[in-house]
């Protein structure tokens, strides 16, 4: 029946034929975004803890704040209840469209909160520029490179008024290691099991393999679905972060013209830092 079903969205979806691929891909990894064990899961179970100093943050600003990765809306839902405008942006049609369809639940206010813009962070320029900027969900290490990493610094200076901060939490690269020490001893993946139920309650297994390679600091994951006793019907996901280091971090928001407020070292039982500076 998931099958028949997935099939009927992939129809749905042929307008962009060359796209189809890339499409199919976005949607799935948008639509089980809330549900993979490594990712929404943990989230949901701790929304308050992991929000909390993008909340305190939000209180330093005339009422507007700035988001860059919308994803599924687990920070930007939270803000607009508080009363604050969000101007979310993501690069993923289909993230929005999670989000849309959770404020289906909430209140028109919260709706009415939130302007969802489809562009890349590195490339937006605000009509006025906000006091405050949030990159939630660690995205920023989801920039696959240095380069993009500071052309997203960059984007954040550009569209922040003087004086005005960035939050941003990000893994820790020992983090990283430490869940899966393997991966920088020897070559080849390392691989998990788990256990998780999508959206519609149906239980699939997922074969996680993970590599990490230290010297160009990138960890990449790639998701294998298969469903309990049934076919395969989701494709496989694979993400990549560029994980950075302390020193690194710092320097590189120097570089940008940031001053470092606080990097908390201990955010989220240890495994993220959190990070707070300021446009010179």
């Amino acid at each position: 029946m998931l099958l028949c079903r997935l099939k009927g969205i992939d129809k749905n979806m042929n307008n962009v034929k060359n796209d189809e691929p890339k499409i199919y891909y976005e949607y799935n990894l948008a639509n089980l975004y809330d549900y993979l064990p490594t990712f929404g899961v943990w989230k949901r179970k701790n929304l308050d803890l992991i929000n909390k100093p993008f909340m305190e943050g939000a209180k330093l600003t005339d009422g507007r704040v700035l988001e860059f990765a919308t994803a599924t809306g687990m920070l930007t839902i939270p803000l607009a209840r508080m009363g604050y405008k969000v101007t979310s942006l993501d690069i993923s049609p289909y993230m929005h469209d999670i989000v849309r369809d959770k404020l289906k639940n909430e209140e028109q206010y919260v709706s009415e909160n939130i302007t969802l813009i489809r562009q890349d962070c590195v490339k937006y320029c605000a009509d006025e520029p906000f006091d405050m900027i949030a990159i939630p969900d660690g995205m920023f290490i989801a920039l696959e490179n240095q380069e993009r990493q500071m052309e997203c610094l960059r984007s954040c200076n550009r569209n922040l008024r003087k004086g005005g901060r960035l939050y941003f939490d990000i893994a820790k690269p020992v983090s990283i290691a430490m869940s899966h020490p393997e991966c920088l001893y020897k070559s080849g993946n390392y691989i998990t099991y788990k256990r998780f139920r999508d959206k519609d309650g149906i239980p699939f297994i997922i074969t996680l393999n993970t590599s990490i390679e230290p010297w160009e600091q990138r960890c990449d994951l790639k998701y294998e679905f298969k469903e309990y006793q049934g076919e395969k019907v989701y494709p496989d996901i694979d993400i990549s972060y560029r994980y950075v280091h302390y020193g690194e971090l710092v320097l590189m928001l120097e570089q940008n013209g940031f001053r470092v407020i606080n990097i908390d070292t201990d955010f989220f039982f240890g495994r993220y830092f959190f990070v707070t500076a300021e446009k010179k």
